[in-house]
C-alpha cells in the first residue's frame, strides 16, 4: 500500500510538472504592440501621459505604465526624467496605448523641481522654490498635457524645468529649455472689470457671456501693463485676462491692461523672419508697407495651425495675425498657420508680390516688403486672370507683379491675378474691419495698424459677401473685408466680406 501511495504521488507530480512545462500558444502570450519614434512634444506627470510628434507631423499619446522601461540617453530613469523636445522611440501595447519602453535621447541637463513661488511675466524669470530660471519664447512648456505659454503657470503648480548643462551659469538665472507643469485645472476669462468688492472682482466677457467673479488670493499673480501688481492696482473698466479654478473661483493669475485693448495694436500678413536666439518676429503686412518686428517672450500666446506651440514652431512664409503693445512692440497673442484667423474658416491666405518663377503646375513669388519666397502649386480649379482677362499658365512671366490666394495647409493657388491690375496702377488692397458704414462709404481699419481708410461706394463698385454678390446695406461694422481701391480717388473697386 504504502508502495503504492509514493508511486501515485510521484506519477502525479511527474504530470503535473508536464503540465506546467507545456508551451502555450503563441497568440494566447503575445500582446500585440507598436513601435514609433518622434519627438516628445507634452509630459503630464499626474496622468502618466506622453504626447509624441511623429515625423509626418500627426502625434500619438501614450500612458506610461508605472514598470515601464524608460532610459535617456542610455541611462534608466522616470518618466520626470524625461525631457520636452527629446527624440523618443516608444513601445507600447497597440490594444490600449499603453507603454511599455521609452528610449529618449537628448542634450544634457540639469533638473530643478517644486513648486512655483514666484513669476515675473515681463522678464519671464521663474522661481521654483529659492532657485530662480529664465524662460524665453523659444522655452517649451507643457501644463497638465498641453503645450502652454508661462501666462498659464500659477503659484499652486508643480513644476520640473530642464536647463541645458551648457548654459547653466553659475550666480546668474540660467535659461530653461523647457518646463513640465501640473496643476490644477483652470477656465479663464476675457473683458472688461464691471466690479470689485473686497477680494471679489467681477468680469463682464467680451464675447457676450454671464460676467464671471473671481476671488483673489494670496496666491493670484497679478500683472499690471507688464508689471507685476497687486489687487489695489485694479479698477474698474480695465480690460483683463483671468485664469481661475472653475469650482472655487479662486484666480491664479489676472493680467490687466489699463490702457484697455483698443490701444493694443494688431497686424495681419506673412512671417518674413523668425530670430529664435533674439526672441522676435518679422512680419511682412498685408496690403503693403514696412516689415513690422515683434518681441517675443515666454508669456506670449502662440498658436501655429489652431494648436498651442512655441516661437520654433512658426515658419518663415506662414501667414499670421499678432497682437502687440505699440509702444514696446511686444507680442501678447501670435496665431500663425493655417489657424491663424478665426475669421477665415477656408484656411486662405493672400500675397501680393512679383512672379520669381513659373512653371506648368507652379509659380514662386517674392512677397511685397521682403521675406522668403512662397511656391503655390497650380491645378485645374485654380481661377488665372492676367490683365484681368482669363489666362493661363503659359501667359504668367518672370517679373510680372501678381496677387495671389491660396490655400494654407497645401499652397494650392485659388486665384492668381497677374499683371497691372485691371489697367490702373494706382488701385491697391487693404484687409481689415470694417469702423463704419453708410450708403456711399466704408470706413476700415487695416489689419497692420495702418490709420483708418474712408472708400467711397458707388455703382462700378463690386461687393461680394462671402463669395455672393451683394450691396453697401450687406456691409455691417466689425466685418472682415477686403478691398481694392484707387489710392488718388479712393474710390472703391470691389469690396469682399469675409466669413
Amino acid at each position: 500500500m504504502k508502495l503504492f501511495l509514493r508511486l501515485f504521488r510521484t506519477g502525479f507530480l511527474m504530470l503535473l510538472a508536464g503540465a506546467v512545462a507545456t508551451p502555450v500558444a503563441a497568440d494566447q502570450k503575445e500582446i500585440p504592440t507598436t513601435v514609433v519614434t518622434g519627438v516628445i512634444n507634452t509630459i503630464d506627470p499626474v496622468a502618466r501621459t506622453l504626447n509624441i510628434r511623429l515625423a509626418n507631423g500627426t502625434s500619438v499619446t501614450v500612458s506610461v505604465a508605472r514598470r515601464a522601461l524608460i532610459r535617456r540617453n542610455s541611462v534608466p530613469t522616470n518618466l520626470e526624467g524625461l525631457v520636452l523636445r527629446d527624440n523618443i522611440t516608444a513601445k507600447y501595447r497597440s490594444v490600449n496605448l499603453v507603454a511599455i519602453v521609452l528610449d529618449a535621447t537628448g542634450p544634457a541637463v540639469q533638473s530643478i523641481s517644486g513648486g512655483v513661488n514666484d513669476l515675473n511675466m515681463s522678464s519671464g524669470v521663474l522661481t521654483v522654490g529659492s532657485e530662480s530660471v529664465q524662460t524665453t519664447a523659444n522655452t517649451k512648456i507643457s501644463r497638465n498635457g498641453l503645450v502652454v505659454s508661462l501666462s498659464k503657470i500659477t503659484k499652486h503648480d508643480a513644476v520640473v524645468v530642464h536647463i541645458p548643462t551648457a548654459s547653466a551659469v553659475a550666480g546668474s538665472a540660467a535659461t530653461a529649455s523647457s518646463v513640465v507643469a501640473s496643476g490644477p485645472t483652470e477656465d479663464e476669462v476675457h473683458g472688461a472689470i464691471s466690479a470689485i468688492t473686497g477680494s471679489n472682482v467681477t468680469i463682464t466677457p467680451t464675447n457676450g457671456a454671464s460676467p464671471v467673479t473671481v476671488v483673489v488670493t494670496a496666491n493670484t499673480h497679478i500683472e499690471l501693463d507688464g508689471q507685476t501688481g497687486g489687487l489695489a492696482d485694479l479698477q474698474v473698466g480695465m480690460q483683463v485676462e483671468a485664469h481661475y479654478d472653475p469650482i472655487t473661483f479662486e484666480a491664479f493669475v489676472i493680467d490687466a491692461d489699463s490702457l484697455g485693448q483698443a490701444d493694443d495694436a494688431k497686424i495681419h500678413g506673412l512671417v518674413a523672419a523668425v530670430g529664435l536666439d533674439a526672441g522676435t518676429l518679422t512680419i511682412t503686412p498685408d496690403g503693403g508697407g514696412a516689415n513690422v518686428t515683434l518681441i517675443v517672450n515666454a508669456a506670449t500666446e502662440i498658436e501655429v495651425n489652431g494648436e498651442d506651440a512655441t516661437l520654433a514652431e512658426v515658419q518663415v512664409g506662414m501667414p499670421v495675425r499678432a497682437e502687440y503693445d505699440p509702444s514696446t512692440l511686444v507680442a501678447e497673442e501670435v496665431k500663425a498657420g493655417s489657424g491663424e484667423d478665426d475669421d477665415d474658416n477656408d484656411g486662405d491666405a493672400h500675397v501680393n508680390g512679383i512672379v520669381a518663377a513659373v512653371t506648368t503646375t507652379s509659380v514662386t513669388i517674392t512677397p511685397e516688403g521682403g521675406g522668403a519666397n512662397i511656391t503655390l502649386t497650380v491645378d485645374a480649379s485654380t481661377e488665372i486672370e492676367v490683365n484681368d482677362e482669363d489666362a493661363t499658365m503659359a501667359d504668367i512671366h518672370v517679373g510680372d507683379p501678381i496677387k495671389a490666394e491660396y490655400f494654407i495647409s497645401t499652397l494650392v493657388a485659388k486665384e492668381l491675378e497677374v499683371g497691372n491690375n485691371s489697367g490702373n496702377d494706382n488701385e491697391v488692397e487693404t484687409t481689415g474691419t470694417v469702423a463704419a458704414v453708410s450708403s456711399t462709404t466704408v470706413t476700415i481699419n487695416p489689419s497692420n495698424g495702418s490709420p483708418p481708410i474712408t472708400l467711397t461706394v458707388n455703382s462700378s463698385t463690386e461687393i461680394e459677401v462671402e463669395d455672393d454678390p451683394g450691396t453697401i446695406a450687406d456691409i455691417h461694422v466689425g466685418d472682415h473685408v477686403k478691398a481694392k481701391y484707387d489710392s488718388t480717388t479712393l474710390v472703391a473697386t470691389k469690396i469682399e466680406v469675409e466669413d
